[in-house]
């Protein structure tokens, strides 16, 4: 039993040796020398570590952007300077910030209109956020700014690695997007559904009552439903990938928009104005960032200027 357990404490101590030995061979190796694919890791590493130095812990909110930020980010899509002094839309954040930051931020400022923003991964942020509040520890957050192994294990996917579809959206819209991914999403997203969306159903009633509660009785809250690329370019991406016809990829928008109808919630869906948009061969998206590029923010503004004049919110 004792040369047992001395064995396995040699193949763990090995083992650690070993990967260690890798992430060094990797950090002291001219970039030149390194593997594309390594390459192109450490640069999205870099990108890792230079966004979240700009967020301070925040005991409610876990994470929050430095008032007086000021830097600059670099993307293969673009190059965008930061600066700030209070930012009330956080990257990263989803459903249980979202609903604090009402709270806390907003209401105070006595606003008339309060837009709650509803993306395709906001399920998956209201699980990470509960999750991370009872074991507040940012493992993962660190290794995915200085392990070279963790990012490798992370990204090991099957198709990934080969499989790159482009999918033409009308006549030209080019978007780096893997159907493995959309896939692997859809399956994410689908499990444990009813839970997690009760969990951030009870965030966004939270926020209704406290806009309800509020000093000042005129402020009205609106749903906006933020849709992403895959579900705006989803005929062209379905067509040229051959994914399956049960990949229901509206479950979530058709969700959000029943919820807003049963609680009297102004509700503006973005994903028809898109959509029409896309089918038009604009490029609305980013290539690589799963973001609205200029274009897109444009058509969504004076969307949205519409919907706040059609309901009297305007001016």
């Amino acid at each position: 039993m004792k040369q047992i357990a001395q064995r396995i404490a040699l193949v763990c101590v090995g083992s650690f040796f070993a990967l260690t030995l890798c992430e060094g061979l990797v950090w002291l190796a001219p970039q030149k020398l390194l593997p594309a694919r390594l390459r192109d890791l450490s640069k999205r590493m870099e990108l890792y570590r230079g966004t979240d130095s700009i967020y301070d812990a925040d005991k409610e909110l876990l994470f929050k952007i430095r008032p007086h930020t000021d830097t600059v980010v670099d993307h293969p899509d673009y190059h965008v300077r930061i600066k700030t002094n209070l930012n009330l839309g956080i990257p990263s954040q989803g459903p249980p910030q979202y609903t604090r930051i009402l709270k806390r931020y907003a209401l105070p400022l006595r606003p008339r209109v309060v837009f709650y923003g509803f993306y395709f991964n906001d399920l998956n942020s209201s699980n990470r956020f509960n999750r991370l509040q009872r074991n507040w520890l940012p493992v993962s957050r660190y290794m995915r700014q200085y392990s070279i192994l963790y990012n490798l294990i992370h990204e090991s996917r099957p198709q990934a690695a080969t499989e790159e579809a482009e999918p033409a959206a009308g006549d030209g819209a080019q978007l780096n997007i893997v159907a493995e991914d959309v896939r692997r999403s859809l399956a994410r997203q689908n499990r444990n559904f009813e839970q997690r969306w009760q969990l951030t159903a009870k965030e966004i009633d939270d926020a209704i009552q406290a806009v309800h509660a509020s000093r000042d009785t005129q402020v009205e809250m609106v749903m906006l439903y933020l849709p992403s690329r895959w579900e705006v370019y989803w005929e062209q991406l379905k067509a040229q990938n051959k994914l399956a016809d049960d990949l229901d990829i509206d479950r979530l928008r058709r969700t959000v928009v029943e919820y807003c109808g049963q609680r009297k919630l102004p509700c503006f869906d973005l994903t028809a104005v898109l959509k029409r948009e896309a089918q038009r061969g604009k490029q609305l998206y980013f290539p690589i960032d799963g973001h609205w590029n200029k274009e897109g923010n444009r058509i969504v503004a004076a969307a949205l200027q519409k919907f706040l004049m059609e309901k009297g919110l305007a001016g």
